[in-house]
């Protein structure tokens, strides 16, 4: 083990890769194509660090200097592509998967859904691929990757449906329901409210995300007029945060940029709004705010009915509904008991459901059907 205490590649000249392990990894996850510290660069080292914590001997093919290569605590191979076609890749790619022998090439993101599927291919592994969206392929696009990829893995049923419905064999679709690490908060509730200058008995309504127009939040702020017994916390930043300003003039908004400290700030609030306007796969944001026991306002939309049960965990709008996120957000708003209902059947809900752990045990059982049915 490493310094960090990372299990190390040690040099070799016999793989004709550059690299080795003392004992060759089960599961590759495939991250060459991830640049980011997003949803799905979390979720890929959440599951490479929590599939090897089951045994699973996990490598990981990441970019040199990502933060999933930085951060992740398993093997690295680090190879970067020069986009979706770089076919020098190619040999180095066939040379990694001879040496380590995987039994399972996972692919996570579109770009690497060529070259390192077809150098794994040409080795014989098994390539499975886990969608992150709820977007359809065209009839053209699955005839192609129907050669390159034996199993998909939606991250919810919503997925599923949708990759099943593009054509893809439904006995070669699968769905494992994300999961998350919970929330924790390092400040007290009463402190971490007085630092975003609240009153105690104002109700916050959260929006936590990338200020884009998928997101939504224009609805939100459109629906946050002067008279509303809530005021909208935006947390994010993007390219639409001159805009979306703009237009929250005279709203009860409160814009507060990007955050660090996102467990305090969500434990500050009452209530979280996901006014999505596109096809949610299953974001992250709802679990982790079930994880903190907090009440959901969502648009129906994706995945987000799995994790929002409407009238139990939260409530569900239309999406792009102004008026319809008003009405749910005035009467949950007005409501503190209700709000702390809503708030204790989600944190029950996401403990059941949505943790890390079951997510991991999920994958855990499909995989290791596949390895012994073979």
């Amino acid at each position: 083990m490493g310094t960090s205490g990372r299990p190390r590649w040690f040099p070799t000249t016999s793989t004709g890769c550059g690299f080795t392990l003392a004992e060759a990894p089960k599961i590759l996850e495939v991250a060459t194509s991830l640049r980011e510290w997003g949803s799905i660069e979390r979720y890929v080292v959440w599951l490479a660090e929590g599939l090897r914590g089951r045994g699973w001997e996990t490598l990981l093919l990441a970019a040199s200097g990502t933060p999933v290569a930085v951060r992740a605590k398993v093997p690295v191979a680090e190879r970067r592509l020069r986009g979706r076609n770089d076919w020098f890749a190619f040999p180095a790619l066939r040379s990694l998967f001879r040496a380590t022998r995987p039994e399972i090439v996972h692919l996570h993101f579109s770009p690497d859904y060529l070259v390192p599927a077809l150098a794994a291919r040409a080795e014989g592994c098994r390539v499975v691929a886990t969608r992150h969206l709820a977007l359809p392929y065209a009839r053209r696009k699955v005839l192609a990757l129907s050669r390159r990829i034996d199993r998909w893995i939606g991250v919810s049923e919503a997925v599923r449906r949708v990759l099943v419905e593009s054509g893809f064999p439904a006995d070669r679709v699968h769905a494992v329901l994300s999961g998350v690490p919970a929330l924790v908060p390092t400040l007290p509730r009463t402190e971490a409210r007085r630092r975003l200058g609240l009153g105690e008995s104002e109700c916050a309504v959260g929006f936590f995300g990338r200020l884009v127009e998928e997101k939504g939040l224009g609805h939100a702020i459109r629906a946050a007029h002067p008279g509303v017994p809530w005021t909208l916390h935006v947390f994010g930043d993007g390219p639409l945060r001159r805009r979306l300003e703009a237009e929250a003039q005279g709203r009860r908004v409160v814009f507060h940029g990007r955050t660090e400290a996102v467990a305090d700030a969500l434990q500050a609030m009452d209530v979280v709004a996901i006014p999505s306007v596109w096809e949610e796969a299953f974001p992250f944001s709802a679990l982790e705010a079930m994880s903190l026991g907090k009440p959901i306002v969502a648009s129906r939309v994706g995945g987000i009915p799995e994790a929002v049960e409407d009238g139990r965990t939260g409530l569900l709008v239309p999406k792009a509904d102004a008026e319809g996120l008003r009405e749910a957000l005035n009467a949950i708003g007005r409501d503190a008991e209700r709000r702390r209902e809503m708030g204790a059947c989600g944190l029950e809900k996401y403990r059941e459901r949505f943790t890390l752990d079951a997510m991991i045990e999920r994958y855990d059982a499909l995989f290791s059907s596949w390895v012994e049915r073979d």
